[in-house]
């Protein structure tokens, strides 16, 4: 079906426009990725080369053309400017391209370009910030909040449960909800810019909340660990290796499992490395800085070889999920709805499921070698904000996918239908 937005003679000039906005955020967006992490400001000092400082002009900034146009160096010192710089901006042109055939092969209205454009930033943004540094940034998050709330309150036509489009794709059971209960408390109307701001808060709300408890409850069945009983294992400065293997495997990196503050308690009879060695089971505090075995401590430097523990439990208390995952889907409800956000976090749930019983299964089939050892780290630590980017992303694209799915298993078993 043709979309009945007639500007089929300017196709190709929007697509254009499109890609040419999504480069400009996508070089702004390798200034948050950069700068964030290591708490500078986005604003100044105006971007520069890392390696000699050299202020960036107007003319060596601009999107592709500028690294094209500098052979990959800077002007200033001539080190090489990494690719990445231009494959992030050619990414968030084609991801802004794609959101607009979206729109307009789905006959949406295009009053929701603007909430999905900020949305696809705000969201690669994250989702590269989590898998890069493990953290997404409360300035990413609460700037996508207070700009859906800004959007819905300019332009209410943003907002698609407002709009007369199928009910699958409208999702707005939870507004409808709101707006009876506000009836039933003797509010009649409300305007569509009140409706608009309703349903913003709605989404944030839900999206909080839901993923709030969520984080709750896994952290009730699984913040508490027992992953290692009844083995030996090797305790060094690097992390807990298994010396029954050959050549040695580490199980897990102290660097990628413990943040600086936190520690792994492990019950267990020391058999070798530690001087004086209780006799029985001893209680040992594995963390970044060193290990105390029932009360004594040692940094790692004491202890060059290691020690040799025959576990018998352990444990490591730890948030399940971030906070930084809870406020992402409290931004993607404010732009998406609440209804959007149930789906996407079941989707992102699946997508993480799915890469996590892959790398698993290749960590089983490579167990003996030493091949892409980083695979440990995304099992211990798989970040989550990626999977609801995507499964936001996707939302975007199609709607509602849940909804897309069941339709196409009707009509394979129903042929008649089509």
């Amino acid at each position: 079906m043709l979309p009945t937005n007639d500007i089929s003679t300017h196709f190709w000039l929007f697509c254009a426009f499109a890609f040419i906005i999504g480069s400009c955020i996508g070089s702004f967006l390798n200034v948050v990725t950069w700068r964030l992490p290591r708490g500078q400001s986005l604003i100044y000092p105006p971007s520069q080369c890392p390696h000699c400082g050299h202020r960036i002009r107007a003319w060596e900034n601009i999107p592709i053309l500028s690294w094209l146009a500098l052979r990959a160096r800077c002007s200033g010192c001539h080190q090489p400017i990494s690719i990445r710089y231009p494959l992030g901006e050619a990414a968030t042109g084609l991801l802004f391209t794609s959101v607009w055939l979206a729109v307009y092969f789905r006959n949406l209205p295009f009053a929701l370009l603007p909430g999905y454009f900020l949305l696809t930033g705000a969201l690669l943004s994250g989702a590269w910030l989590d898998i890069v540094h493990r953290f997404i940034p409360d300035e990413v998050n609460f700037f996508g909040m207070a700009s859906a709330l800004i959007l819905a309150i300019a332009l209410p036509s943003s907002r698609l449960a407002l709009q007369a489009t199928s009910a699958p794709a409208q999702n707005r059971i939870f507004l409808d909800a709101a707006l009876r209960l506000l009836r039933a408390c003797g509010v009649p109307f409300l305007s569509p810019m009140l409706t608009a701001l309703l349903d913003c808060l709605l989404g944030i709300l839900v999206g909080i909340l839901l993923l709030a408890v969520f984080a709750w409850c896994f952290q009730r069945l699984l913040g508490e660990r027992h992953p290692l009983p009844q083995i030996k294992l090797r305790l060094t400065a690097n992390g807990a290796e298994n010396p029954s293997d050959k050549p040695t495997a580490t199980i897990c990196l102290w660097k990628d499992l413990l943040e600086e503050d936190e520690e792994v308690t492990i019950h267990g009879k020391l058999l070798d490395g530690w001087k004086d060695a209780p006799a029985g089971t001893a209680q040992l505090l594995a963390t970044r800085q060193g290990l105390t075995v029932d009360g004594e401590f040692r940094s790692w430097k004491a202890l060059p070889n290691g020690i040799l523990v025959q576990v018998e439990r352990c444990s490591m208390p730890r948030d399940v999920m971030g906070g930084g995952d809870i406020k992402m889907l409290g931004m993607i409800g404010g732009f998406l709805g609440a209804d959007a956000v149930i789906f996407i976090l079941l989707f992102a749930a699946l997508f993480g499921f799915l890469c996590a019983g892959g790398l698993f299964a290749f960590r089983l089939a490579h167990k003996n070698t030493k091949q892409l050892p980083k695979v440990s780290t995304w099992l211990t630590a798989l970040p989550f904000g990626p999977f609801l980017a995507l499964s936001a992303y996707l939302w975007m694209l199609f709607g509602n996918l849940f909804f897309q799915l069941t339709e196409g298993l009707q009509r394979l078993a129903n042929p008649s239908v089509w």
